[in-house]
């Protein structure tokens, strides 16, 4: 149990390091599109303008924007079935026995790799499970049920959903 707790100690030390040093993805999107601003402007020789309006007209592409709503609409339709009313009875049908933390992170593992193989967008409808079985169980680290909860992406897309299905 000793080695439990420095274990745990030692985790959230690093986490918090981590928390304030990294930035938000936002950051990330803007810092990378004034490099690639950058790089266009001293390597294609087109000027400001020009690649503004590149850059505009990649973003709003309708090929993309059918692309986003499609997966949009994936996501939706996935939360739409993970607050219905049938899905809240099974859910509760299924949790009932989960009583300790360990049970809550080997259940949402196996339970993610199995609907993700079926198709990602079901991540909405776990991520709700998630929540709940979290809420009624005691003791249960967040960040742990998240990682077991992601694990299922490891292998979505070698399933019915992946491009080569």
């Amino acid at each position: 149990m000793k080695e439990v707790a420095m274990l745990e100690r030692t985790g959230n030390f690093f986490a918090e390091k981590v928390r304030k040093i990294l930035p938000d993805s936002f950051v990330f999107a803007v810092l990378l599109t004034f490099i690639t601003v950058i790089l266009a402007l001293t390597m294609t020789g087109a000027g400001p303008k020009e690649i503004i309006e590149a850059w505009v007209k990649g973003v709003f592409d309708s090929d993309i924007i059918f692309f986003a709503f499609l997966m949009i609409m994936v996501l939706t339709f996935g939360f739409c079935i993970g607050v219905s009313k049938p899905f809240t009875r099974f859910f509760n049908w299924l949790v009932r026995f989960i009583k300790k933390p360990w049970q809550v992170y080997f259940f949402l593992v196996i339970l993610s790799i199995l609907l993700m193989l079926v198709n990602w967008g079901l991540a909405p409808v776990l991520a709700i499970l998630a929540v709940e079985i979290c809420k009624r169980v005691k003791g249960v680290d967040y960040r742990v049920a998240i990682a077991a909860f992601y694990s299922g992406l490891l292998v979505w897309h070698g399933g019915m959903s992946s491009s080569a299905a």
